[in-house]
């Protein structure tokens, strides 16, 4: 499984929500292990939302590029210039179809630079339009009119993945519901005198239950979103 960073401002949320390793001078190493558990799997999360927006962005972009770039064609800008255009117009896609524009002029087939900018996440949609760009331009068609197909038919994919994304929001949300159960149980507790926050950080045996319950709660947000983006396949 990669791991991904989060950003400076996610860590800074890190470290507002989540207690500090360094709050206490006479810190015991496995209440120092049990923060620095929950603060990696906290960040994991959060890079994981983070890495599913910019994908969403991407798809997004892909469909919009791709009739940008059947108009440009279509009005007679050669493909190096086709791309430029594109590229000044996308701003999620601005640096990759820049360099895609550039290698053009250089003198690589357009088809490869864009199956280039396919292997990006969220941007497959680009190797379609790379092996539809090599085949019309061996064959003398009108690589404009097959864009434009291509482009209906990622758009129709996207508007239903999206669909299906709203068909399960309320599953998202019972997720967020359930994952958030334990936090409105430790206020609870607080509430009525009970002090569980003191036992979770100050004792051994609430240091080894806040990190089984981290990661317990961390695995089933992880494995519910996994089968939540297989079905949105």
């Amino acid at each position: 499984m990669v791991m991904l960073r989060a950003r400076p401002d996610e860590r800074a949320r890190l470290n507002a929500i989540l207690p500090s390793r360094r709050s206490g001078a006479t810190e015991n190493p496995m209440q120092g292990k049990a923060f620095a558990l929950l603060h990696g799997l906290a960040a994991i999360v959060l890079s994981r939302r983070r890495h599913r927006r910019t994908v969403a962005a991407a798809e997004a972009a892909t469909v919009e590029a791709v009739f940008a770039l059947a108009a440009e064609l279509r009005s007679g800008q050669p493909p190096a210039r086709a791309l430029a255009t594109v590229a000044s117009q996308s701003g999620v896609l601005a640096q990759p179809l820049q360099s895609a524009a550039a290698a053009v002029v250089a003198g690589v087939p357009a088809g490869d630079e864009l199956r280039r900018v396919a292997q990006r996440p969220g941007c497959s949609g680009f190797a379609g339009v790379g092996a539809a760009w090599d085949v019309t331009s061996s064959i003398g068609g009108p690589v404009a009119d097959v864009l434009d197909r291509l482009g209906e038919v990622l758009d129709a994919e996207q508007q239903a993945r999206s669909a299906l994304a709203a068909a399960m929001a309320g599953s998202r949300a019972t997720m967020a519901l359930l994952a958030s159960l334990p936090a409105f149980g430790l206020v609870m507790g607080q509430a009525l005198g009970a002090h569980p926050v003191h036992m979770l950080l100050h004792q051994p045996l609430g240091w080894m239950l806040l990190t089984a319950a981290g990661v317990m709660d961390t695995v089933g947000v992880v494995w519910t979103s996994v089968i939540m983006r297989r079905a949105l396949r």
